[in-house]
């Protein structure tokens, strides 16, 4: 997670993602279910060190202008896009609601995370 190391997050959120991350590791890849499906993806060569975890604010900025909505939120719904790593234009609630990537919400709402 070194490409992460900008983000300033709270030793406990730190923590919990480290966690999370462990518990991940030691799941078993998807077995034979007794129906043919994604789980007969061979992926014995595919190498995860070859990609890296967008950073918030990094990515194409142009795929902004390119990404389509493939499910509308019914009305007065909030929501939160993401493209490549960037936050699109974050809601704001009348009531008080926030809704922000985990990553922004405890750098700028500390007491509510």
């Amino acid at each position: 997670m070194a490409e992460l190391a900008a983000v300033r997050e709270p030793e406990w959120l730190k923590e919990r993602r480290s966690e999370a991350a462990r518990r991940a590791a030691s799941l078993d890849l998807p077995q034979f279910k007794g129906r043919a499906g994604w789980e007969f993806t061979d992926l014995g060569r595919f190498d995860l060190s070859g990609f890296t975890a967008a950073a918030p604010g990094e990515g194409d900025a142009s795929a902004v202008d390119r990404v389509e909505t493939l499910l509308e939120a019914p009305d007065g719904a909030l929501h939160l896009g993401q493209v490549d790593g960037r936050v699109l234009d974050p809601p704001e609630s009348a009531d008080g609601l926030v809704v922000l990537p985990l990553t922004l919400a405890v750098e700028r709402h500390p007491e509510l995370v």
